[in-house]
């Protein structure tokens, strides 16, 4: 007896099937260290498309000369596990910022979003977050938590969750944040209102200060100085990637855009890249 048309089109549909992914075994997966990819990230949760994450392609006076101006926070991801140096404990006595908060085990691997938020929140006044995007809903809810009643607000909001999933499956990394993954760690480096440079780790417990007057000229420079003394002393390796939250410009994109691509800045992928050279040749 030959198939009929439906019972072929079900064969068919179940031959080609594919299984689905398991699922992390993370809450909050680690994300890759990729500035396009957590740009289009933010941007999914509510971050005006006329900012973005950028690339600073390394701590020589040169580079940072090339990070613009305009941008407000700086975010480091860094191998914390092979540093071989030990960093102090945070101060009792630490600085005031508008928004700080806490990365609790719930967060297991959310430090990426953490360093986002805190880059985001604490410049709410020129950084415009979308009205009732999942962002400013979860910044009006949390606006006046304490740092562990954010946490736990975060990992309740099903639609931040689910966009962090999709997230952490881009790129190259391992969406379950392995051991070698998970040992990447995102902090944030800004200036608050009184002027201090300030660093928001939240593993921490607490903002920690690193500069008592720094001023906004000097903020880039300044953070750059604090990750080459991390480095001497071994606190962090050369393996990490620093992105800068600043608005886009037309200019030097595509310069900027060249230049990325013979930079290894993205530790948290796990396969070889080939590198391009591209150079300017001036017109006779």
């Amino acid at each position: 007896m030959g198939y009929s048309i439906m019972e072929k089109a079900k064969e068919e549909e179940k031959k080609g099937k594919v299984e689905e992914e398991p699922e992390s075994e993370y809450n909050w997966p680690a994300l890759e260290s990729d500035p396009g990819i957590l740009t289009n990230y933010m941007h999914t949760l509510g971050m005006p498309k006329t900012w973005e994450l950028r690339e600073v392609i390394g701590l020589e006076p040169d580079f940072l000369a090339m990070v613009p101006a305009a941008t407000v926070a700086l975010v480091l991801a860094y191998d914390y596990k092979v540093g071989k140096g030990k960093r102090p404990e945070p101060p009792k006595d630490h600085p005031k910022v508008d928004y700080y908060m806490w990365q609790t085990g719930d967060l297991d691997n959310a430090c990426g979003l953490i360093a986002c938020i805190h880059a985001l929140f604490n410049n709410v006044s020129t950084v415009k977050i979308l009205p009732g995007s999942p962002l400013m809903k979860f910044y009006e809810l949390s606006l006046k938590q304490t740092p562990e009643e954010k946490a736990a607000t975060l990992d309740s909001l099903k639609e931040m969750k689910e966009a962090h999933k999709k997230c952490a499956k881009e790129g190259q990394s391992d969406p379950d944040g392995g051991e070698d993954e998970a040992k990447y760690h995102f902090i944030t480096f800004l200036l608050n209102g009184a002027g201090e440079l300030v660093e928001l780790d939240g593993i921490a417990g607490v903002p920690i200060k690193l500069k008592d007057k720094c001023l906004p000229s000097e903020f880039i420079s300044s953070v750059g100085a604090e990750i080459l003394s991390r480095l001497e002393k071994g606190i962090v390796t050369e393996r990490m990637a620093l992105m800068a939250l600043c608005p886009i410009s037309s200019q030097s994109q595509l310069l900027l855009y060249f230049l990325s691509l013979i930079h290894i800045s993205e530790p948290t992928r796990r396969y070889a890249i080939s590198y391009a050279v591209f150079c300017l040749k001036k017109k006779k």
